[in-house]
Parts: structure tokens; C-alpha cells; sequence
């Protein structure tokens, strides 16, 4: 059984809302908290309250991914400066949409949460995110995004570590699939275009 976290971990875990009492020392609080202790926090998560707190912690962490595209393509800044704006308008939207396919599949596999403990879950468990815009290390972060967000599963829909993890792989797997369709559009897209370019 696990062990309850400390009790002055609470505080600091609801009360990081920008404008808030913690400001954006209340934010990294809460990322490093989430990153370094995750069982500890998504134990205790609150899965209602509004949907402020995820939404501005999530924001926060689309803000750092543009900052890091940004910096990617410094060498073309008109380019980058594009680009930034795009991957933190993605970000947020896909936030949304995600949660919401997330929760449907949660109540498929019996979960009784609603849909802002979902956005919860989903919100806090992009932690790790922060550095997803570095090549390679976004791998890593992306597999430690997924393990918090089976806990977070659990917390927020009240579902079984398989049943989470069931969640998670079905939500993989229609990544992968519309992926490999985009992938291939866009390949005979170049081909025709190829083509009539001759």
C-alpha cells in the first residue's frame, strides 16, 4: 500500500495558479515536485477545483517547447519565430482534443472520473515535457510522460494500473496510425507533385 505523501505537499500542489499565491516559483515547485516524487503527487491530485491550475501549468510547458523550437531555428528567425507560434498553438489545442480521447477510452475501460480530471491528469503528467523539443531526449521524456499519466489514469477515472495502461496503449496506437497515414499522404503528395513538375 502506498504510503500517503506529506500532508505540506498539498498545499503547494493546489496552489500554483499564475497570479496565484505561488506565481511561477509555485509552478516550478510543482514540476519539480511532479517529476522527482510522481507517485506522491498524482496520490494526492485534486481532480476538480477548476481548470485553471492544469491549464496554466500545461501552458507553461507549451511556452518552454516554443521557446525551444525558437532557439532550434535561431539561424532562420522569421522561420522560427513562426514555427514557435505554431508548435505552442498545437500544443494547447491538442491538449484538449487528447483529453478528450483519452476520457472517452476511460469510459470504455469503466472509468468514473470526469472530463477535468482527465485534463488533470493528462496536463500534469506532460512534466518531463519541458525538454521534449531536444532531439532525442524528447524520446525519453515522452516514455516518462506516459508512465505519469498511468497514474494520473488511475487517480483521475479510478481505473486499474492494466486497464490504465490499456488506455494509454490504444491512444498509442491511433497516434501511430493516423502518423503513418499523414506520413504516407504526404509522400504521394511529393510524388505527384514531382510529376507534374516534369
Amino acid at each position: 500500500m502506498q504510503e500517503n505523501p506529506d500532508p505540506g505537499n498539498r498545499e503547494m500542489i493546489t496552489s500554483t495558479a499564475v497570479g496565484g499565491p505561488a506565481d511561477i516559483t509555485g509552478l516550478i515547485a510543482k514540476w519539480k515536485f511532479i517529476c522527482t516524487k510522481p507517485k506522491d503527487f498524482f496520490a494526492t491530485m485534486p481532480t476538480e477545483g477548476g481548470m485553471q491550475d492544469p491549464v496554466t501549468f500545461y501552458a507553461a510547458i507549451s511556452v518552454v517547447n516554443a521557446v525551444g523550437a525558437l532557439l532550434i531555428g535561431i539561424m532562420h528567425p522569421m522561420q522560427a519565430v513562426v514555427q514557435a507560434i505554431i508548435v505552442l498553438i498545437l500544443m494547447m489545442a491538442v491538449s484538449f482534443i487528447a483529453t478528450a480521447i483519452t476520457f472517452g477510452l476511460s469510459k470504455l475501460f469503466g472509468g468514473t472520473g470526469n472530463y477535468e480530471a482527465t485534463y488533470r491528469a493528462y496536463s500534469y503528467a506532460t512534466a518531463p515535457g519541458v525538454l521534449g523539443w531536444v532531439p532525442l531526449i524528447g524520446v525519453f521524456t515522452g516514455l516518462y510522460s506516459l508512465y505519469m499519466l498511468k497514474m494520473g489514469l488511475e487517480r483521475a477515472q479510478g481505473l486499474t494500473p492494466g486497464k490504465a495502461i490499456a488506455v494509454i496503449a490504444v491512444q498509442v496506437g491511433i497516434a501511430v496510425v493516423i502518423g503513418v497515414i499523414v506520413a504516407m499522404v504526404g509522400a504521394a503528395a511529393v510524388m505527384v507533385g514531382g510529376g507534374l513538375g516534369r
